[in-house]
């Protein structure tokens, strides 16, 4: 895996879980675009076993669609979760 992608998910992690600390909105829909763009990123390096995890995660994101005075989904710590399990993986 390059370097760049790393890097990329590591953000990704670290965006979402201030999604979590500070609430859904413009942050929710910031997150989405970003695991959007990673997905497109991650199969084209070929990298299927982190794009299907990240499919399945954005599958469960609502985030895209949250008004900023609704704060985070019901989901958003089980996404959380979700992108911890692929920080591992990307951090071995």
């Amino acid at each position: 895996m390059n370097e760049n992608i790393k890097i990329q998910v590591l953000e990704l992690v670290e965006l979402h879980r201030s999604v979590i600390n500070e609430g859904g909105g413009a942050l929710c829909r910031r997150f989405n675009a970003e695991a959007s763009d990673l997905l497109i990123d991650l199969e084209e390096e070929g990298l299927f076993d982190l794009s299907d995890r990240l499919m399945d995660l954005l599958s469960n994101c609502v985030g895209a669609s949250r008004d900023d005075a609704e704060g985070i989904c019901e989901r958003g710590r089980m996404v959380q979760k979700m992108l911890e399990g692929i920080e591992k993986k990307v951090e071995r």
